[in-house]
């Protein structure tokens, strides 16, 4: 597949009030502190009902870290928007191969979360869904998606070099490369990444497959809460 570059970046979970707008939130945050705001970062639901607010709890959990999620309305994926999006992350493998089977034109832009990030196939790439679940749920989700959103930021800035550690890793193994779809330096291709903290720096040891012990679904979320710094 030919190198493209990627000028916008739609992410995409199910409702897309819970782990796509926070994603996004700290994408945009992360790429603005590397002078790559002019990269568009939206994101959408597969199966959103249009209009929603963010969940309380994910309004809240971002507020912390000082960014905010009081304009977001949840909105379905629609054709338009993969047509114009350069790359497409799924918060889960099979909203990946949801993406694909719906979008076959789009099939080469589409990677997930985590392994784009990651630079390289994750053996659990998912990111856990905290729908239903409490403020402490979506805190630990916070701090996994602000990690990871640094790290999807060096490599659309193009600064992420190989990590022979990274490939070495046992978090490497048991996925199919398949799923990492793209990666490297701004480009829609191919690459390995490093580990990174929230503010883009390098450092060892770092967690890439993030939170956890998440507990399932049960049930809805409360919305209303408080946030600090409006997304554009």
């Amino acid at each position: 597949m030919s190198a493209r570059p990627v000028r916008k970046v739609v992410i995409v979970c199910s409702g897309n009030t819970c782990r796509s707008p926070m994603a996004a939130a700290y994408l945009r945050r992360a790429l603005d502190d590397l002078g790559q705001g002019a990269v568009a970062v939206e994101s959408a639901g597969l199966h959103a009902v249009p209009g929603l607010p963010a969940a309380a709890e994910a309004r809240e959990a971002v507020a912390r870290d000082g960014l905010s999620l009081a304009e977001h309305r949840s909105r379905p994926l629609e054709a338009g928007g993969v047509a114009e999006a350069d790359l497409i992350l799924a918060m889960t493998r099979s909203q990946a191969e949801e993406l694909r089977r719906r979008f076959p034109e789009a099939a080469g832009r589409v990677a997930l979360w985590r392994e784009w990030a990651a630079g390289g196939p994750l053996a659990d790439a998912d990111v856990p869904d905290p729908f239903g679940q409490g403020l402490a749920d979506y805190q630990v989700l916070a701090r996994q998606l602000r990690r990871e959103a640094a790290m999807v930021a060096r490599r659309l800035a193009g600064e992420a070099a190989p990590s022979p550690a990274m490939a070495a890793s046992g978090e490497n193994g048991g996925s199919q490369t398949g799923e990492s779809g793209t990666g490297g330096g701004g480009t829609v291709g191919g690459g390995q990444g490093v580990d990174v903290d929230e503010h883009g720096r390098e450092v060892q040891g770092m967690d890439a497959a993030g939170a956890q012990g998440m507990r399932p679904s049960t049930g809805p979320t409360a919305a209303g809460s408080t946030a600090a710094r409006p997304l554009r």
